[in-house]
């Protein structure tokens, strides 16, 4: 039989079984660990824990105890009571004080600014590479909201040739003339989409490890992150944002558009008027109405005294013995026409922008009755060119672009019925995807009409002999031709500095805008407030908060 020890006083110790140790009412100790007697002292001593839960420690400090059941937990109180010897009370109480510990929390956080690039897109990207993330906006003016794994976002339309919500005079019901094409939005896939589809191809192939779970949220008003992750998977996210924070180099790309037509039309007609002549019961008269009408020779000056019209090139009209009439009129026509645009747009990579130059005119869409007199209903239509430009700039300096651009213009007037006319449009549209390298030119397209008419009317058999013909003919010839090439060439700008010595460049290679800053200059002389060049005011960065854009329109 095993005994056990129970002090009694401080001179005296009681011999029991061990059995029957507890119920002999020992009295506590308190000691600290290291106090407590290398003997085979029976001791009770209360622990209060902070941290791990006491039923845990029990299959713990089992093995080191010599008494059954020496260790009770209380896990409402965070408290255990343990009964053994002090020897062995004593390595337990040493155990506890290693285990009862904080723990470093697995999950840290941290807010980490964004420089270059939109908090959200990052965010949305990041999430995908989590296992059971979760990502959140919070700033923007619709509120906080959440979402997981990536989504997808609609550009805005394209700034192209549409029409416009115009003012209408009318009524339902109006007759409509027709309607007028609009443009239609498209959807261009964003950062975060883009990186979605990396990761998915890179995830089939089995090359890419999914980071744990995580929290991150997007601060649209600071444009930063705060994430929520284990201590390792912050590591990785800090090194793909450092990645992914960068400055884009930009791309100024310039198009060149030339349209050339050339035209000639020659129109020759002669007309003849015998007048009514009687010959006993008989009375005749003929024509011969080729192109001239007929005007009485003798009140020619009077009709250019009263400023009356008269068609370009030679007219000439003629009478014999008063019963017989002529005219004849020859013309000739050669026009030239030179239109060169060089729109230019600058952007980020991966970054789409648009542009749109031209006018904005009305276009009758109806008419109608009201109130006794004609009324018409109308609506803007823009015309010029617009200009979409999606690049992506390979490190090698070679720049692929998904273009799109459209050249609207009016054409001639046609004749719609006696009282309107409405204007030809002429529509010159292209889509496509091409690379090109640095400040190299590629064609776009281009477009080559060549059209050649000859008309000759007049009295049959008598039009078709040589030269006599002439007489009795209307003859007219008209020769068009249209040339129209669009040339692109962009020009890489790694560094935001470049990219400012370049706008400089342009700007004093421009002899229109070099004169105007000279005329500002002078201006300003005058009134008092020279300046050495017409710029932008210098703003001290300490002072001044500056938004960075992606995109710049010029």
């Amino acid at each position: 039989m095993e005994f056990a020890t129970i002090p009694v006083g401080d001179k005296f110790v009681k011999v029991v079984p061990v059995a029957q140790a507890s119920q002999e009412a020992a009295r506590f100790s308190d000691l600290p660990p290291e106090q407590l007697p290398e003997a085979a002292q029976y001791t009770t001593h209360v622990v209060q824990l902070t941290y791990v839960k006491p039923s845990e420690l029990v299959a713990v400090l089992q093995p080191f105890a010599r008494i059954p059941n020496a260790i009770l937990p209380i896990d409402s109180a965070q408290v255990l009571v343990i009964r053994d010897y002090a020897e062995n009370v004593k390595r337990m109480l040493e155990l506890i004080k290693q285990i009862d510990v904080a723990v470093p929390s697995e999950f840290v956080s941290e807010v980490i600014p964004i420089k270059y690039a939109l908090a959200t897109e990052i965010a949305a990207a990041l999430s995908s590479l989590s296992a059971g993330g979760a990502t959140a906006t919070v700033g923007s003016g619709a509120g906080t909201t959440a979402t997981r794994g990536l989504g997808t976002r609609t550009s805005l339309p394209r700034t192209g040739i549409g029409t416009l919500p115009g003012t209408q005079i009318g009524v339902p019901g109006a007759t409509q003339f027709g309607t007028t094409p609009t443009a239609q939005p498209t959807t261009q896939p964003s950062f975060s989409d883009r990186l979605r589809s990396i990761i998915q191809r890179a995830a089939a192939m089995g090359e890419i490890q999914i980071i744990g779970p995580n929290k991150i949220i997007a601060d649209e008003r600071t444009n930063s992150l705060l994430v929520f992750a284990s201590r390792q998977d912050m590591e990785t996210i800090k090194d793909i944002i450092a990645k992914l924070d960068v400055v884009l180099p930009q791309v100024l790309i310039e198009a060149l558009i030339l349209e050339v037509s050339v035209g000639d039309q020659l129109d020759f007609g002669v007309s003849w008027l015998k007048r009514p002549e009687t010959t006993g019961k008989f009375t005749y008269s003929g024509v011969v109405q080729n192109k001239p009408s007929f005007t009485d020779p003798n009140s020619l000056a009077e009709s250019l005294v009263t400023n009356v019209s008269f068609a370009s090139g030679l007219s000439w009209w003629g009478r014999y013995t008063g019963d017989f009439d002529v005219a004849a009129s020859l013309a000739a026509q050669d026009s030239r026409v030179r239109v060169l645009s060089r729109p230019c747009i600058q952007t980020s990579h991966a970054v789409q922008a648009n542009i749109s130059i031209g006018v904005s005119r009305p276009i009758i869409t109806g008419t109608y009755t009201y109130y006794g007199g004609p009324q018409t209903q109308y609506q803007y239509q823009n015309f010029g060119i617009s200009l979409s430009v999606l690049p992506l700039i390979n490190p090698d300096g070679l720049v692929v672009m998904d273009i799109e651009q459209q050249i609207q213009d009016v054409g001639r007037e046609i004749k719609v019925d006696a009282n309107f006319s409405m204007p030809e449009v002429t529509t010159r549209s292209a889509n496509a995807k091409v690379a090109v390298r640095n400040r190299e030119t590629v064609m776009l397209g281009g477009f080559i009409s060549d059209q050649a008419t000859r008309t000759k009317s007049g009295i049959p058999i008598l039009k078709d002999i040589p030269l006599l013909g002439l007489a009795f003919s209307d003859y007219s010839r008209k020769n068009n031709r249209s040339e129209l090439i669009v040339l692109i060439r962009p020009t890489v700008l790694p560094t935001p500095d470049i990219a400012a010595e370049n706008a400089t460049n342009i700007q004093q290679s421009l002899p229109l805008v070099a004169s105007s800053q000279k005329e500002f200059e002078k201006v300003e002389v005058k009134s008092g407030k020279a300046t050495p060049k017409y710029q932008f005011p210098d703003v001290d960065s300490s002072q001044t908060r500056t938004n960075q854009g992606t995109s710049t329109i010029r």
